[in-house]
């Protein structure tokens, strides 16, 4: 996202390990270290990591368009979600204006233990994001 000029801050950190094909995309995704100990099923900064994975796999593919998140058809959630989480997405729909996208969230020893379905993005302008490059 950096790239993209998009820069945010260190409890956003959370992805690593990101690897794209024509398949869709990996990232590994950790709970910031401040955030242990929360009582909450998923982290907001964990679900923004998981969306990162879609951002950097559109990035890789249109690298000169910008989009906005604007919603989910579905969270599910098997329990809370663990300290670290492997997030496969997968692009559904691409169109001129939107896109849409499915994660499937795994523990580390690959058990699924959660979804995020019809993660829909919308196309933004550069005025529309005026901090990005």
């Amino acid at each position: 996202m950096a790239k993209q000029g998009i820069v945010l801050g260190p409890a956003f950190g959370g992805l690593s390990d990101f690897v794209a094909d024509n398949e869709g995309a990996w990232g590994r995704v950790t709970r910031p270290a401040q955030l242990a100990g929360d009582r909450l099923l998923a982290h907001p900064t964990q679900l923004d990591a998981c969306l990162q994975v879609v951002a950097g796999l559109l990035a890789g593919r249109w690298s000169d368009r910008r989009y906005v998140p604007v919603g989910w058809s579905r969270l599910w959630l098997a329990a809370p979600l663990p300290e670290q989480i492997l997030c496969n997405a997968r692009l559904r729909k691409i169109g001129a204006k939107t896109a849409t996208a499915d994660l499937a969230l795994y523990t580390p020893d690959g058990v699924r233990c959660g979804d995020v379905t019809g993660f829909k993005l919308k196309r933004a302008s550069r005025s529309a994001m005026p901090g990005a490059v």
